[in-house]
């Protein structure tokens, strides 16, 4: 255990720059949706689905990258790992995108049931959602 341990510190800090793409997608994707859920609904709707093939890309291209430092493709240079981001996106994009979309799915199944489970056996709490205000 404390082998796998040393290892996983010595790689981390060896390719620190696996944070940088990571930072800065969420920066990024986070501003984008801030700019497009202030539009009209169909702005809002385009804005989602690209917003899902730029997470379906940054994923692909991320993962892409902490493969090959995790098997030390790179011969000791960290800085060489962020060319592997655009070929990971050629070669990962659809599983990734699909990844996404069954998860979704999952989430939405799981949701409904519990709503439905939880209103069968629990019922309306009689909470008017104003007077939460």
């Amino acid at each position: 255990m404390n082998k796998f341990f040393n290892e996983t510190i010595k790689t981390t800090n060896k390719y620190i720059v696996l944070a940088t793409p990571l930072i800065l997608f969420t920066l990024i994707s986070n501003l984008y949706f801030f700019i497009v859920a202030s539009g009209k609904i169909i702005n809002l709707l385009i804005g989602i689905v690209l917003l899902f093939f730029m997470c379906g890309a940054f994923i692909a291209g991320w993962f892409k990258m902490v493969k090959s430092a995790v098997n030390d493709e790179e011969d000791g240079n960290p800085n060489s790992i962020m060319k592997n981001f655009v070929s990971g996106v050629g070669e990962y994009i659809l599983p990734s995108l699909g990844g996404i979309a069954i998860t979704f799915i999952a989430f939405v199944i799981v949701s409904a049931i519990s709503y439905f489970i939880g209103m069968k056996f629990i019922g309306d709490p009689g909470i008017n959602p104003q007077e939460l205000r």
